[in-house]
C-alpha cells in the first residue's frame, strides 16, 4: 500500500493517536485530514469517528470508536485494500525469547508486525487475533532456537486457542541471518526478519492435548 491508500479523518485527538500508533506498527502509509477537507482522488479508504462521518464523502468510510481496539478496523481496511472478504491462510511467524518477534502473514503476504515483550503478552495477542480475523486457515509456527520460551508459548497456546489452529515448531537455524533484501541494523529488525523467515518455513506439527478427548 502507498501514501494516499488510506486517510484517517477525524477531529478527536485521542482517536487520531491510536489509528495513526497501529498504522505505524504495521508500517503502512496514510494521509492525515481534519473534517471537511477535501479527500484526495488517490484515497481509497477513510477512516473516521461516528462524530466525524457525517462530514466525510467518500465511497469506502470505516468508523472506528474510540475507546476500542483501532486492529479490528485496520484489518477490515486492509482486507478490502486487496479486494477480500476475509483472510485466506493466516501464519503467525513467532521468534521467542526474551524479547518476541511476531509476524502475521496473509496468503504469504506480511499483513502487521509486532515486537512483544513476554510469552505471555505474545500468547494473549495471538489468541485475540485468532478470534478476531476470519481465515479458511490459521497456523501458528514458532521458531525452536530457544527451546524454553518455546515450550512455555506452546503450552500457553494449547490451552488458549480453538483445535482447529494448528500449532508448528519450526527450525530456526538460518532465520536470523541477514541479507541484501533483509537488513536489520536495529534489534527489531532482527526478531521482525527472524519471525518472517520462520513464518514461511514448513515445520513440525504439534499435537494439541485437547485431540485426546
Amino acid at each position: 500500500m502507498i501514501l494516499g491508500d488510506i486517510a484517517i479523518v477525524t477531529s478527536s485527538g485521542r482517536a487520531y493517536y491510536r489509528l495513526v500508533t497501529e498504522l505505524k506498527k504495521r508500517e503502512l502509509a496514510f494521509l492525515s485530514l481534519t473534517p471537511n477537507q477535501a479527500i484526495p482522488k488517490s484515497v481509497r479508504a477513510v477512516i473516521t469517528t461516528e462524530r466525524d462521518q457525517k462530514t466525510v464523502n467518500h465511497p469506502q468510510v470505516f468508523v472506528y470508536a474510540v475507546d476500542e481496539d483501532p486492529s479490528p478496523v485496520i484489518d477490515r481496511v486492509i482486507q478490502r485494500l486487496k479486494g477480500k472478504d476475509g483472510y485466506g491462510k493466516l501464519v503467525f511467524g513467532v521468534d521467542p525469547g526474551k524479547r518476541v518477534g511476531l509476524v502475521v502473514m496473509d496468503d504469504g503476504s506480511v499483513v502487521r508486525t509486532r515486537i512483544l515483550s513476554s510469552i505471555e503478552e505474545t500468547a494473549t495477542t495471538i489468541r485475540e487475533a485468532v478470534k478476531r480475523m476470519d481465515a479458511r486457515e490459521k497456523v501458528v509456527k514458532i521458531g525452536d532456537g530457544a527451546p524454553a520460551y518455546q515450550g512455555a508459548l506452546i503450552a500457553l497456546l494449547d490451552d488458549a486457542l480453538p483445535l482447529d489452529v494448528v500449532i508448528e515448531s519450526v527450525e530456526e537455524k538460518g532465520t536470523t541471518r541477514p541479507s541484501r533484501r533483509y537488513p536489520f541494523p536495529r534489534r527489531r529488525d532482527k526478531d521482525i526478519y527472524s519471525a518472517i523467515r520462520i513464518a514461511r518455513r514448513n515445520g513440525r506439527e504439534v499435537h494439541r492435548r485437547g485431540n485426546d478427548a
